[in-house]
């Protein structure tokens, strides 16, 4: 609710799609609910790491019956309408991840099967329903590709009346569940050590060693991923750093993913103003903002010019410029740090 809120006064939308794109806010219900079911799964069940993820995606793109990807193409971002899964997990995609969704799957199919539905408290079952109900409300108008994390404030709420089911207490007794239990623990200590955004191991050391230009594509592209990655927390930082002193309020146009944080330091004293398509851009300059931060990839077609004639109409000049990566997906973009008269 406070984020239904906060996205609402802020960006004309409860889901916050209005904000990142219109078009993922305008979903057809029934699309929206299959498409996210699936994804849920999908973002649930998949390896911590699975090196096949790209030919998974390939087939899974293959197979999928043209109506229905034209169909999710029209309400999904490409990543959601693909059914994509990632290398690695990481905080984007992150679920509950498939050893802890499997436990509590099985573990709740047990403990139901021993006490029956006539035995399970009514009011376990009408919380459970409320928000079974809230789920599917979002589900039917969201269209972002990482349902897996964004529905987090709904899986303690969907799992903890599945604990209370009654015959829980003796399966959490049982020797076989206590072993499964400390295998999916287990499990996390390897994604913990490797995570590309913050490896507990020499990542850079061995790559430069053994995955130059001769190394396997395979090789490579792990390398890549690390170096993506491993700065994507500041990934912008190099505009932030040509901003002049005293540039406290900027405005940010960007139709692509990229981690806003690195230009809002040094924290509480910046301000960011989003420009979308059809704003003026008086608001930054009645907040005495003269500076934007601007992704030129898919610029002409969001905002209906390309990016060298919205400067002319501006009247603007060109700082400085990077060509920066935020996603290994993806290729590269060039971004403009702007100054206007």
């Amino acid at each position: 609710m406070p984020n239904a809120v906060i996205n609402h006064v802020k960006g004309g939308d409860w889901t916050g799609a209005a904000i990142e794109n219109p078009f993922y806010g305008k979903v057809e219900p029934l699309i929206g609910l299959s498409g996210n079911l699936i994804n849920l799964a999908l973002q649930n069940l998949a390896p911590p790491v699975f090196p096949i993820a790209q030919k998974w995606n390939s087939i899974v793109t293959s197979i999928t019956p043209k109506s229905v990807h034209e169909a999710m193409m029209r309400n999904f971002e490409s990543g959601g309408a693909n059914f994509a899964v990632p290398d690695f997990q990481g905080e984007e995609w992150a679920g509950l991840g498939a050893g802890l969704t499997i436990l509590i799957l099985v573990s709740s199919i047990v403990a139901f099967r021993r006490n029956g539905l006539a035995r399970t408290p009514a009011w376990i079952l009408y919380l459970w329903s409320s928000f079974i109900i809230a789920i599917i409300a979002y589900f039917l108008k969201a269209g972002m590709t990482t349902v897996g994390r964004h529905v987090l404030p709904y899986y303690i709420p969907l799992i903890a009346p599945l604990l209370l089911l009654p015959g829980h207490s003796a399966l959490l007794k049982s020797p076989n569940w206590r072993f499964a239990a400390t295998l999916v623990m287990l499990s996390t200590i390897g994604l913990t050590i490797i995570t590309p955004s913050r490896p507990l191991w020499p990542a850079n050391t061995f790559f430069e060693r053994f995955a130059s230009e001769n190394a396997s594509p395979f090789l490579r592209r792990i390398r890549t991923g690390y170096e993506v990655y491993g700065g994507r927390a500041d990934v912008l930082g190099q505009l932030r750093e040509a901003l002049p002193p005293r540039s406290n309020t900027i405005g940010y146009i960007n139709f692509g993913p990229a981690p806003q944080n690195a230009l809002w330091k040094p924290y509480l004293s910046r301000r960011l103003i989003q420009i979308l398509p059809g704003d003026s851009i008086s608001n930054l300059t009645k907040a005495g903002g003269r500076h934007i931060v601007v992704n030129t990839r898919d610029f002409e077609i969001h905002m209906g010019r390309s990016a060298e004639s919205w400067l002319t109409i501006h009247n603007a000049h060109i700082l400085s410029r990077h060509t920066i990566r935020t996603l290994v997906k993806e290729p590269a973009s060039e971004w403009w740090l702007v100054e206007l008269p």
